[in-house]
């Protein structure tokens, strides 16, 4: 992931820590001297003046902008936050994340996260491994690795919506001229038929 801060800063999440990239000199920096400075980072989100790092192995990290540094941590050793992230949405002063537990629900206030609730299998919903979060008014979506569940905020009953079984390919037609092997088509820049045939 990456957050792009303004013209001269990116934050950057990899497998191997944070680093700052800036436009200005064209250097990256990397963020040290932290329990995170080497943890594989999934997820940047930002909120207020500060930014959360999901990772994959520790949890969460609150760094403030305005003071350059990280300033709390959350992980399975010293709160309710599981060691894996895969994904933060804010919405007012409740930030859900997606972990491999189900969704954990944190008020989040002066750079601080106070705990809530947990939605996960116990709940109803179809997985606890959530992968994406979105909220339109008061209902909550949810995508797991098989179902895109739906969460009343008001009055939380689930409901999980199947993805559709992916379709088999049998082939694909372009310009009348039938492709088998799926992994080597090329086409013309110009306008181009295209018809696919499939089994459903």
């Amino acid at each position: 992931d990456l957050f792009y801060l303004d013209n001269k800063t990116i934050f950057l999440a990899t497998i191997n820590g944070i680093y700052i990239y800036n436009s200005l000199d064209q250097t990256i920096t990397k963020i040290k001297g932290n329990f995170y400075a080497n943890e594989h980072t999934q997820v940047i989100k930002k909120v207020g003046d500060y930014l959360l790092f999901g990772t994959k192995g520790k949890g969460v990290v609150v760094y403030s902008l305005r003071k350059k540094k990280t300033t709390s941590y959350y992980h399975q050793e010293n709160s309710e936050m599981p060691n894996s992230i895969n994904s933060i949405y804010s919405h007012g002063e409740k930030l859900y994340f997606g972990t491999n537990q189900g969704i954990f629900i944190y008020n989040f206030q002066n750079g601080l996260l106070k705990f809530e609730t947990i939605l996960n299998k116990n709940n109803g919903l179809s997985s606890n491994d959530i992968l994406g979060i979105h909220i339109r008014d008061t209902v909550l979506f949810c995508i797991t690795e098989n179902k895109l569940n739906r969460i009343n905020l008001n009055n939380p009953d689930i409901f999980a919506i199947p993805v559709p079984n992916t379709p088999d390919i049998l082939g694909i037609k372009v310009n009348n001229k039938l492709f088998s092997n799926l992994n080597s088509i090329e086409t013309d820049y110009d306008k181009n038929d295209i018809e696919i045939q499939f089994n459903s």
